[in-house]
Parts: C-alpha cells; structure tokens; sequence
C-alpha cells in the first residue's frame, strides 16, 4: 500500500512538471503571434488522509488559466491598418465568407489580433482571414450612438483605394536667418533664396519662392534692411507679396525683427506676426514673426540658413469606408 501511495505521488509529480514545460513550451512558440496571451501553470499539493496510522504519499496536481486580461507589448509597424488594442478592448471581426453571403451581424466574432490588410476586394483582413467590422460614420464624420452589446450597425470596413482627399495649404511658418554681413559695406548683395512646398486646390503641389535681397550701403554703418519678395509657381512665378524687413543691431535685440513695411501683397501685422498671400487658389497666412520676437526671421553670423518651415494641407489616400471601433 505504501510502496503504491509513494508510486503514485511520484507519477503525479511528473505528470504536473509535464504539464508545466508544455505551458512554457507553448508561450515560448507563440512568442511572436500577434494577440497571444500567454499561459500561467500553477502547482497544488495534495495531502491524503492516511488509514491506522500509516504514512500516506501525498501528491500535486497542476492548473493552467490564460492571462486574458494582461496587455502585451506594443510593436511598430510599417503597416497604416494595424490596430493597438489597449486595456480591456477586443476588436469586432466576422469570417470571408459571412461577409460573402450578407450574415455577418450574426457571426459576429472577436479577437484581440490587430493586423489587417486589404485583401483583392479591399476588405481590411486578418492573417487569419477574419474580416474587421466598424459603424460606419456620417457624411460630417460624426457617428450614430449604438449599444455595445449588440451588432447593430456593423458593417464590413471596405477600403477604396481608388478615392484621394486632400486639404489645401491655408498657413505656413517661415523662419530663417539671414547673413549680418550680407547689409555691411562692402558686401556682395548676393541674394538668398528659398523655396516653400504647399498644396493648392487639386491637390497639386506647387511652390512659394522668396528671395532676400540685401541693402548695402556705400559707407558708414550696416543697414540692416533686406527686401522679401514672395512669388507663386502656380502664377509663373508672379510677385504675391514684397517686404522691407529691418533687423535691430542693439544689445538686448540684436538681430531680431525691428520693422517691417509692406510694399505688396498683403499688409503685415504687428499683433500676429503675419501677413496673407494670395496665390492662385486663395489666401494663405504667412507667419514670419512678431517685431522684436525670437524664433522668427533673425539677422545674425554670417550664414543663411532655413531654420523651420511649417506647411499645414496636404494629399493623402481617402479611406471613405474606413471607421474604426473597438468592444469594452
């Protein structure tokens, strides 16, 4: 009887550690399987009443429960469909072949797998093959309140790929630094340029180019003064703006902008910073700074450098059937 109570407890110590590596083999396989949760074996003892007195060999058994609620690590990836879930979330997916046949509010499925690409139709898809599912939003990109326990309103998220969105350039930042030796006597009056991306109406990408061009005096002192002059590719080159910029040479503000007075295009003002340009799709605001401001356009050293150039607008993929969510 003893030599059986001892027996067993030694089968069931191996058959528990058993139970243990294959729960670390299975986290050790699946290491990089995107929305894993990894496995967690725990060991019970078991004690046996023993009979008269005599010992009796105890033993352990094993239990295993998945992690479901623990967060793995986040990953980047090159892809602009993957999905992050983070907390409690689950991602509402269906199978191919639900979508195919119009029931795919009633297979409703949920995974915490966040990769998807746009399979032959543009249905954004699973490695898996499961199909994400979204509420699709409004014209004015407001969406619809729905219940979350339910699957009303889900539809298969489809991507176009063929349909373009884009917002025109409406305000750009310019700030820059011109040459102090470039106003002094003697200088060159070499004449620096730069030229700005932004977008126009369609789409298109077209340029505003400014030239600085330097006053140098005969004699005496620098003057500190240069001539902005803006023009827009999409006119052939035409003038949209030209400004008199002087620099202060004092000690607290040498460098800095001390007046600017507007010979074209639209006025600049103190308060903003700024003036509007209009190039041949409409206004934009172009900042340069405010008068005795740092950060904006500077005269200092002796080299000419584009420090910061902010463009808002731009082109990109439409994705009009693209709405997210996600299932607490």
């Amino acid at each position: 009887m003893t030599i059986y109570s001892s027996l067993t407890a030694g089968v069931a110590g191996l058959l528990t550690n058993a139970h243990r590596l294959g729960s670390i083999s299975d986290n050790i396989a699946n290491s990089s399987t995107q929305g894993y949760k990894r496995a967690d074996t725990d060991f019970h003892s078991l004690v046996n009443k023993g009979l008269g007195g005599e010992y009796s060999a105890g033993g352990v058994r094993a239990t295993t429960q998945r992690l479901v609620g623990e967060n793995g690590a986040y990953t980047n990836t090159k892809n602009a469909t993957d999905i992050a879930v983070r907390g409690r979330g689950l991602l509402p997916v269906t199978t191919r072949s639900a979508v195919t046949q119009g029931d795919h509010t009633d297979n409703l499925l949920l995974t915490t797998t966040g990769s998807f690409r746009t399979d032959s139709e543009g249905y954004l898809t699973s490695t898996s093959g499961l199909v994400l599912m979204g509420w699709k939003a409004k014209a004015d990109g407001t969406m619809s309140v729905y219940p979350r326990d339910t699957t009303q309103g889900l539809e298969p998220i489809k991507i176009n790929r063929n349909q373009f969105l884009h917002d025109p350039t409406t305000k750009i930042t310019f700030s820059a630094n011109l040459p102090a030796t470039g106003t002094e006597v003697g200088a060159d009056g070499s004449v620096e340029k730069s030229s700005l991306e932004y977008f126009d109406n369609l789409g298109k990408s077209q340029a505003l180019n400014i030239e600085f061009t330097p006053k140098v005096p005969a004699s005496g002192n620098a003057s500190n003064a240069w001539t902005m002059t803006i023009k827009d590719s999409a006119q052939n080159n035409a003038v949209v703006g030209e400004y008199v910029l002087i620099f202060d040479d004092s000690r607290a503000k040498g460098g800095v902008l001390k007046s600017v007075t507007t010979k074209s295009g639209g006025a600049y003002s103190d308060t903003t910073g700024k003036m509007t340009l209009t190039v041949a799709g409409g206004p934009i605001d172009f900042t340069i700074g405010k008068l005795g401001e740092k950060g904006a356009i500077t005269q200092l050293s002796d080299a000419y450098s584009l420090i910061k150039s902010e463009t808002d607008g731009l082109q990109e993929i439409f994705y009009p059937e693209c709405h997210w969510t996600i299932f607490f």
